[in-house]
């Protein structure tokens, strides 16, 4: 698949070096990883990592070796070892693509995307030791639950965006992002969803820009087909192209065999949003996909920015976006605890009417039910003192009546909300309840829970406030087997012994 990974190299992209772990303790994180430093010779560092490990069955081949299941003796810990042939790479002249792949992967330690565990060397091969992710591919797990909709695909765009502008804050340009190298850690229904394979993958300084061509054809940005100078940007139109995969279930610029031609209809960004295809898909989702495959880079978007695009605002759950920040925000305290927040995460996050409608209902219904108490009390308390043991009140007599200023009627007691199910709740609450309303965000606890695929049911089954007009959303999978011509079909049977998947 990556065809151009072989073809054509520019030797004056250096080439990262990479220390290598110390013997002892496998390294437990990314960031301890990072900090190994080689302190024996080869042939003792291979006697003793080499111990470490039992190789278990071949998961998987590729271009220079093969990924197998290995066991760490030490914890009895299941991972997977991606064993490199050095000779394979001297013959092919690429050497230093395992040593980019280590420098990248040193830098990583989030939640959406692979963790490098151990790597080491012995004469023969480069052994990368990974994370296992069992989960498999992105696009089996959603042909396997057999809904998907919208509001899911954006739940899912979303997350690789965000992780996407995690790895671009570190420097790195992953260079092959496509649906093969979306995995599942595990398969339980709420498993993360991790980037994968940093095989090309870049890490670059400042305003450095990269010359070689690489990646998979279809999903590769225009810039590096025209052989011209390029940045992180690159990322965001193989995200456009996955989006458009996920919305329709087709490549935007075909699945040709003829290279040349695919090429020169990615670089004039030839593809359409064809009817009846796309007739079920939003304008804000069409936006979306559009911005990403914009093919002049200065007006593309970046990961940041794509974060608040008006799509993913309206059809993520409310709060989801909130909670990726924060994934970010975390995975740079934990590689660097003096890491200050730059603007792209101080700034604001974006929000529906509905929730903006639900915020105002609950600050209405509050600030009644404090002035409903406050009035309560002073009645309370004038009547006991004129009931004190039969004494007469010696009070000053009551001057003019003032009356009560009313307490703002509220939406739902207006009649004029057109989505009379987002505040039913709230009228039923007795007014000294302290919690007056539903939710207007999704919490962490339950995005952990229910998992990607399953968060916008849990958002309606929260009450969460949701625009009417997303509640109810056509089946995508349905969609396809119905109207995608076969020729168009994303064949997702990628390796020997899988089980071709019709329509995704």
């Amino acid at each position: 698949m990556n065809f151009f990974k072989n073809v054509f190299k520019n030797p004056k992209e250096k080439d990262s070096k990479s220390p290598t772990s110390p013997t002892g303790q496998m390294p437990r994180s990314p960031r301890e990883l990072a900090q190994a430093a080689p302190t024996t010779p080869l042939a003792q560092k291979q006697s003793s990592k080499e111990s470490e490990y039992v190789m278990g069955k071949t998961l998987g081949q590729g271009t220079y070796g093969v990924v197998r299941l290995c066991t760490h003796a030490p914890t009895n810990r299941k991972l997977a070892c991606k064993v490199i042939q050095k000779k394979f790479l001297k013959k092919n002249k690429a050497e230093h693509m395992i040593q980019k792949e280590v420098a990248a992967l040193r830098l990583v330690d989030h939640d959406n995307c692979i963790s490098l565990v151990d790597f080491f060397e012995t004469p023969a091969t480069y052994c990368m030791v990974f994370e296992l992710a069992t989960g498999g591919e992105l696009f089996d797990r959603i042909v396997e639950k057999g809904s998907f909709n919208e509001r899911d695909a954006a739940v899912i765009v979303a997350t690789i965006t965000n992780a996407i502008a995690f790895l671009h804050d570190v420097g790195i340009v992953h260079r092959d992002l496509k649906p093969e190298n979306l995995l599942f850690k595990n398969k339980d229904d709420n498993s993360p969803l991790t980037i994968v394979d940093f095989g090309i993958s870049k890490v670059v300084d400042g305003p450095n820009l990269l010359t070689t061509v690489c990646g998979t054809p279809g999903y590769t940005a225009p810039e590096i087909l025209q052989k011209v100078p390029y940045g992180k940007k690159v990322d965001i139109f193989s995200l456009g192209v996955v989006s458009y995969v996920l919305l329709c279930g087709y490549l935007p610029f075909g699945d040709s065999a003829d290279i040349a031609s695919l090429c020169d209809r990615v670089v004039k960004g030839d593809y359409e949003f064809d009817s009846p295809y796309w007739d079920h898909i939003s304008q804000l989702g069409k936006d979306f996909v559009r911005d990403a495959l914009l093919t002049d880079p200065d007006q593309r978007p970046d990961a940041h920015k794509l974060m608040k695009h008006p799509w993913l605002v309206k059809y993520t759950p409310p709060g989801y976006l909130q909670y990726l920040r924060d994934l970010n925000v975390e995975a740079h305290r934990r590689n660097n605890p003096n890491w200050i927040a730059t603007p792209e995460y101080s700034d604001e996050i974006p929000e529906t009417e509905a929730v903006t409608r639900r915020k105002t209902v609950q600050q209405s219904r509050k600030l009644h039910m404090t002035r409903k108490g406050q009035t309560t009390k002073k009645k309370s308390t004038v009547k006991g003192d004129e009931s004190n043991l039969g004494v007469p009140s010696t009070a000053p007599a009551e001057g003019p009546k003032v009356e009560e200023e009313p307490a703002p009627r509220l939406s739902f007691e207006q009649n004029d909300e057109d989505d009379e199910a987002l505040f039913a709740a709230a009228e039923l609450l007795p007014d000294d309840h302290e919690d007056v309303a539903n939710p207007f965000a999704m919490d962490r606890v339950s995005i952990r829970k229910v998992g990607l695929l399953g968060l916008s049911q849990q958002a309606d089954l929260e009450l969460l406030p949701i625009e009417a007009d997303i509640r109810v959303l056509p089946n995508l999978l349905s969609e396809r087997n119905q109207s995608v011509p076969r020729e168009k079909v994303v064949n997702v049977a990628k390796t020997v012994g899988r089980t071709q998947v019709g329509c995704f």
